[in-house]
């Protein structure tokens, strides 16, 4: 049996602070093998994996598999712990 997919304590405030900027965000995070959120801003859509600070590098191994194969296919995905990460990531700062 599937466990339920848990978000980090800061996922909710990230994603919040990126729809205040005008993001459209998809939320993603429940999906087998996806990261956590994809975010379209300013005519780029970016897939984004939203950890805590002290977890930056604890990626699990579907979330560095996935991330090795979009960034091989050109896409890298971002992995931010902080709002601020993700609005300068994004150009909206």
């Amino acid at each position: 049996m599937r466990r339920i997919a848990r978000t980090d304590g800061n996922h909710a405030s990230i994603l919040r602070a990126a729809a205040d900027v005008g993001a459209q965000i998809i939320d993603t995070h429940a999906l087998p093998g996806c990261l956590d959120a994809l975010i379209a801003f300013r005519g780029r859509l970016r897939l984004v994996e939203i950890k805590m600070p002290s977890e930056r590098h604890a990626l699990t191994p579907r979330e560095r598999e996935t991330i090795e194969r979009l960034t091989l296919a050109g896409c890298p995905p971002l992995v931010v712990t902080t709002a601020d990460e993700l609005l300068s990531a994004l150009g909206a700062i």
